[in-house]
């Protein structure tokens, strides 16, 4: 039987899940009168609306009464270009501008909306190469920017060209094309800059968990991400069910066996998903202190809740902790 494993993305192509919203000020600030409800504990990752997204606001004349400054150009140049939907210019155009956060930033978003998540991950590495300038073009030309990753259907991480958004996205695709280690160390990056986000604790616990390597260290970690969080609301007890995974490891099974049977207590307030896998950690939990009783009687009320799940079971997907 596997350990569990969180799903970062849902099922499609990375083009199909992204959207770009660029607007002037005050079009983007009219928007965001009737914002998309943010997940409880986050402040990156949000419930997605039935709110059309990715409005291209800008005219590609925007700029012909304004002054652009020197070294902007080819900045400039490349957002007319989204403006008027030429996006294979606008990402040479946004390509050809160095060492420039935000022409970076647009153009992962670019490349994100071509389904080229390799070019959209080295994109955003380079906009946090210079993390500092991060929106500070942008904003000289009264300009909004947002990329919405759809993570799930129910889901969307709203990126902002911040230092917290991009790594997150950056996160996610790591995610995506199997590169766990980077992904790992992104989320850390971030979990030090939003500790109390629970969502970006929820999947930081989840890579720590998956480590081939200092297993026992990465548990330790997962224990303190966990440190009092009380099974209040089902991101908390999602956090809870990776803190039961790391008791086991360490050899307190007796610890994880108490912690699942507490949140199972609250089923009914908890998507179906979530109970599945805190049942399979209490079987697992009962097998390793050989009350052999308890796991047969666990798997057994999971065959009949959900046939075959012990045997092949799918990621958690973000999208039940919504």
């Amino acid at each position: 039987m596997s350990d569990l494993e969180l799903r970062f993305f849902a099922n499609g192509s990375v083009a199909e899940r992204t959207s770009l919203e660029l607007a002037s000020r005050p079009a983007a600030a009219q928007a965001r009168r009737a914002p998309r409800a943010r997940v409880p504990g986050s402040r990156m990752v949000y419930e997605t609306s039935a709110r059309a997204a990715s409005p291209i606001g800008v005219r590609a004349s925007y700029f012909d009464d304004r002054f652009v400054q020197a070294g902007d150009e080819a900045f400039v140049e490349g957002v007319r270009a989204i403006s008027a939907g030429r996006r294979a210019e606008a990402r040479w155009r946004l390509a050809d501008v160095r060492n420039h956060a935000d022409a970076s930033f647009l153009g992962a978003a670019l490349a994100l909306l071509d389904g080229d998540a390799r070019a959209a991950e080295r994109g955003f590495d380079a906009a946090l190469g210079a993390a500092r300038r991060l929106g500070r073009t942008l904003r000289r030309y009264d300009l909004d920017a947002t990329i919405w990753l759809q993570l799930t259907p129910e889901l969307s991480l709203s990126v902002l060209p911040t230092r917290e958004g991009v790594l997150f996205a950056q996160a996610v695709l790591l995610r995506e094309l199997g590169q766990v280690e980077p992904a790992r160390a992104a989320l850390a990056e971030l979990q030090r800059l939003a500790p109390q986000d629970v969502v970006v604790r929820l999947c930081l616990a989840d890579l720590l968990l998956a480590r081939t390597t200092r297993r026992e260290e990465a548990a330790r970690r997962v224990l303190r991400l966990s440190d009092g969080v009380a099974n209040t609301s089902t991101q908390h007890a999602s956090l809870l069910l990776f803190r039961a995974r790391a008791l086991r490891r360490l050899g307190r099974a007796r610890a994880a066996l108490t912690l699942c049977a507490r949140v199972v207590g609250r089923a009914n307030a908890r998507p179906r998903e979530l109970v599945l896998a805190f049942q399979f950690e209490r079987a697992r939990a009962a097998g390793e202190l050989h009350d052999f009783a308890t796991e047969q009687r666990v798997l057994s009320r999971l065959d009949r809740l959900a046939p075959g799940y012990a045997e092949a079971r799918a990621p958690l997907d973000l999208g039940a902790l919504s």
